[in-house]
């Protein structure tokens, strides 16, 4: 709900974005505590992806 919140109030594209990762590391550590290793493995490639492609454009 309050990323709703964040979304409106932010105006660019790259707050948005940002705020994605930032919940990604927090996600990616609660889903291995809670004993959902598929679900991490995804959230860690998906990760991973963003920042390869953040990285190929520098």
């Amino acid at each position: 709900m309050l990323d709703v919140v964040f979304f409106t109030v932010m105006p660019t594209f790259g707050g948005p974005l940002a705020l994605l990762v930032l919940e990604l590391l927090i996600l990616i550590p609660l889903a291995k505590r809670m004993g959902m290793q598929e679900i991490a493995q995804i959230l860690s490639s998906v990760l991973h992806r963003m920042a390869g492609k953040a990285g190929d454009s520098n």
